[in-house]
């Protein structure tokens, strides 16, 4: 059965939802936000860019949520050693092992 929103497109058609952002929010207010997001678009696979901030605030909740992931990654050896990610590693680690796909851009 489709879900029609107010506009008239299926949301069930919708495939992609691309989330990106600078900068890092409490997660507890952004889910909020990713709620309503994954309610929107329920059968969209999320594309993330995997740098600390939003992006991988989106790509936790995708993992947490059964949501599938692509992740971006800009720069692979400054977003794995960087020492200001120490408390970031562990949730890009789980996001690449849990997404369907990844792009890696180096710079």
């Amino acid at each position: 059965m489709p879900i029609i929103n107010k506009k008239g497109v299926n949301m069930k058609e919708v495939k992609i939802v691309v989330i990106m952002g600078n900068g890092v929010a409490i997660y507890s207010d952004v889910k909020k936000k990713f709620d309503a997001i994954r309610e929107r678009y329920p059968y969209a696979t999320w594309v993330s860019k995997a740098t600390v901030g939003i992006g991988l605030m989106a790509a936790k909740y995708a993992v947490l949520n059964h949501i599938p992931l692509f992740l971006y990654i800009p720069s692979p050896s400054k977003i794995i050693t960087t020492d200001s990610l120490l408390g970031w590693r562990h949730i890009l680690s789980d996001a690449m092992k849990y997404a369907v796909g990844f792009s890696v851009l180096i710079l």
